[in-house]
């Protein structure tokens, strides 16, 4: 009964967090909309709204030189800017470099705005306060019903692996990374999938297991790795048997197939990323640091084949549920740690699921860490476009007073670097705990 009761508690003050998550991150322009004045002046940077809406919706009229990259059909763009009322597609009118159901998403609450949305001026609705406000709202409603399901599908986990422990619920619920990275980006999707993949699997139920799989993988490409570690253990290892069960994974990346009709080009993008990408806040800054070089990228490529097939050697310890749970977990915790890009939203897949492997130990619980890499992760963004100020502060240490939060110089790295180690070290302890080296495949 006590349990039920931290459940319940648990879940309101979560509700709460995603409500601060609301308003921190809400633009100003929303703000005057919603409450004809402003909250707050700085809202906390969100890649939905600045990254995706606002580049492909408003800078492509007001820095027209960006049209090019991000429209594919400037008629139909210059269109757009004088005010044509339409909806334009993602893939096929302009550049969406998310996944499938990301995609879907994005465009299900687009079409809602722009059916939604009054038209009030000449100026298309997108390009309106009205209409950001109207799928910020939307986009928040679907945060909030994505991380509320996904926490629900994380306490049925908990209890298959039989966790009683109220330290462990805390520290995998009140998180800041949960407050600053919720309503973000496409992730809490991605963490509900994820959640009931696990859930599933766990459950020892393999077609809805694998199902999640899939449409975790639609959702983040990252799951194309967790693919390649259940089907080296289902057909090499045959744990457990190969069956029919793996139809339904092929059904949960049938988004990628629908993608691939409308636009090609972006499947194509989901497994060339790293061509164009640079390293976001990555640990091979310690080695080479300049994230944009292409000796970064070669060396990524070099090291993350060698962790994940260093970790085919290894298989759980023992074949209970909570050996199964870290055998999964820490992989993808591995996986996104020595990624080129294991951006601050991506913590959202590791910190959640880290605290029942605490367990193991009975007098001393590794949360000072675990909260020193919750702590790291969220300042990255806090502090993100505060990088001149902190080297002002910090000049007596000699720093160049320019914006550069992506050189090892930058005080920004260093707290992502802090972050990096210190979840390096937590992986490894648990690593050494819950697995070990598999004789036949040694």
């Amino acid at each position: 009964m006590n349990m039920r009761k931290t459940v319940s508690s648990l879940t309101l003050i979560l509700c709460l967090l995603l409500i601060v998550s609301f308003i921190i991150h809400m633009p100003v322009k929303v703000q005057k909309t919603l409450f004809s004045e402003k909250i707050l002046d700085e809202p906390i940077y969100t890649d939905v709204i600045n990254s995706d809406y606002n580049t492909i919706f408003s800078s492509v009229c007001t820095q027209p030189y960006t049209m090019g990259k991000i429209w594919k059909n400037k008629t139909l763009a210059s269109d757009y800017c004088e005010g044509r009322d339409y909806y334009p597609l993602p893939y096929i009118h302009y550049r969406f470099n998310h996944a499938p159901l990301a995609g879907f998403t994005w465009f299900v609450l687009t079409y809602i705005t722009y059916v939604l949305t009054p038209r009030t001026s000449s100026l298309h609705v997108f390009r309106t306060d009205i209409g950001l406000s109207i799928f910020y709202v939307l986009y928040s409603v679907y945060v909030f019903v994505s991380m509320i399901l996904a926490y629900l599908y994380l306490n049925r986990v908990f209890k298959i692996l039989n966790v009683n422990d109220i330290l462990v619920y805390v520290s995998a619920t009140i998180l800041s990374t949960i407050v600053i990275y919720s309503i973000y980006s496409w992730e809490p999707l991605a963490f509900l999938l994820f959640t009931t993949f696990l859930y599933y699997y766990l459950s020892e139920k393999y077609s809805k297991a694998y199902l999640a799989l899939g449409l975790y993988t639609s959702a983040n490409p990252l799951g194309f790795v967790l693919i390649f570690l259940i089907l080296y253990n289902t057909l090499i290892r045959e744990e457990p048997k190969p069956g029919k069960d793996l139809i339904y994974l092929l059904i949960g990346l049938s988004p990628y197939i629908v993608l691939s009709i409308v636009s090609f080009q972006s499947v194509l993008g989901v497994f060339t990323w790293f061509i164009n990408g640079f390293c976001n806040n990555c640990i091979y800054l310690f080695i080479v640091n300049d994230p944009t070089s292409q000796v970064i990228k070669g060396l990524f490529v070099i090291i993350w084949v060698i962790v994940i097939t260093v970790y085919l050697s290894f298989k759980p310890a023992s074949k209970t549920h909570i050996h199964r749970y870290a055998y999964i977990v820490l992989y993808l915790a591995l996986a996104i740690l020595f990624n080129l890009e294991p951006v601050p939203q991506s913590m959202i897949m590791i910190l959640p699921f880290l605290p029942p492997l605490y367990t193991v130990y009975k007098q001393f619980k590794p949360i000072i860490p675990h909260y020193i890499v919750d702590s790291m992760n969220s300042l990255i963004i806090v502090l993100w476009f505060k990088d001149i100020e902190l080297r002002k502060s910090l000049s007596f240490l000699g720093l160049s007073i320019k914006y550069d939060p992506f050189t090892l110089e930058s005080p920004i790295q260093w707290i992502a670097q802090i972050r990096n180690v210190v979840l390096l070290v937590i992986l490894i302890a648990l690593i050494n705990i819950y697995l070990r080296i598999s004789r036949n495949n040694g």
